[in-house]
């Protein structure tokens, strides 16, 4: 076996939103459990814990042994680090404190594991539990003051909604504070369960990839039109779960949604558009605005928000109408762009 094979074979690669090992597609299909239980078949990868509280004593030996032992076995890695976030927390977040202890755990994973697993490592998860983050937030004195000024200025608005939106921010900027110092090509994740939703624009709302761009996505619930893995559930990018999930048989979507930065601003027009996405049977993508346009590849058409349209995404949407593609405003009723 030569040298250049041998490389060949120990190298995975991760390009949003797909991994290569080899120079081929990568699909990972990982065994969601603790280190010690045996993977079925049919998983290429599998779920490993770490417990990276403020309470732990980051001894990992034990569970470093089950990892070589995966590894040894052909298995690629999803390290799941648990801090505690966020029902868990000893601190507010605001504690400077506590986010130094979080981040000497993420410190302690990048010299001791990662240089080991380098090659074997789809990435680390820092959090898994809701994707309503309002539910079980760590609210302070502050935080709630700001959120009652806040609402105050939106005195018809859906006050639950802009709740949920607001706790999902702050908990975004206090992951984007602990990811900052992780390796640049380890890829964070975050295994959110959206069962609680029973509004899909609700559910893209919180998962907006602007307010998660350092993030890849795991959601468990509902299989979405997103970019992202399935939580016990098919995805053309991946799963993660007990059972073997069959690989996603359909065709890809060409036709795509826009959604707007404002998200809350467009309920009406989303809601109706998604229904008729989803009534005419078609596979589609919803895309947001701020990746419009590395993201568009493979669309033949798009759906936008007549009302959000702004002179950044109106010059987006005439490079799109010259690279051949049509777009459709949507105010309650399809209307064709003018080229």
């Amino acid at each position: 076996m030569t040298e250049e094979s041998i490389a060949c074979e120990s190298t995975l690669l991760f390009d949003y939103p797909h991994y290569s090992y080899c120079g081929e597609l990568f699909v990972p299909s990982i065994f969601d459990a603790g280190p010690f239980e045996k993977v079925p078949k049919g998983f290429n990868a599998v779920r490993i814990p770490l417990d990276g509280t403020m309470r732990s004593d980051l001894n990992w030996s034990s569970v470093l042994a089950a990892a070589k032992q995966h590894r040894d076995n052909g298995l690629k890695i999803l390290w799941d680090m648990d801090l505690g976030l966020f029902s868990r927390l000893l601190l507010p977040l605001s504690e400077e404190s506590q986010l130094h202890a979080l981040r000497l755990s993420l410190g302690h994973f990048s010299t001791e594991i990662w240089p080991e697993f380098v090659d074997d490592t789809l990435g680390i998860a820092l959090y898994r539990g809701t994707a309503d983050f309002s539910r079980h937030f760590p609210w302070s004195t502050e935080l709630r003051a700001f959120l009652t000024h806040h609402l105050a200025n939106y005195p018809d608005g859906n006050k639950d909604e802009l709740t949920r939106l607001y706790c999902r921010d702050c908990c975004a900027q206090y992951l984007g504070k602990l990811v900052a110092g992780l390796p640049g090509s380890l890829q964070p994740y975050l295994l959110l369960d959206g069962s609680g939703y029973a509004s899909l624009r609700h559910l893209l709302q919180i998962l907006h990839r602007d307010s998660w761009e350092r993030f890849f996505l795991a959601v468990k619930g509902a299989v979405l039109p997103i970019t992202s893995l399935g939580w016990d559930s098919t995805s053309l990018y991946g799963n993660l779960g007990r059972k073997e999930i069959p690989s996603i048989a359909s065709s890809p979507a060409l036709v795509g949604l826009c959604l707007p930065s404002a998200v809350a601003c467009y309920n009406l027009e989303l809601d109706a558009a998604l229904a008729h996405l989803q009534q005419s049977g078609k596979p589609y993508r919803v895309v947001a605005e701020e990746y419009l346009t590395a993201e568009w590849d493979g669309l033949d058409e798009l759906i936008v928000i007549a009302s959000s349209i702004n002179p950044l995404l109106q010059r987006k949407l005439q490079g799109f109408s010259a690279a051949g593609g049509t777009v459709h405003l949507w105010s309650n009723r399809e209307l064709p762009l003018q080229k």
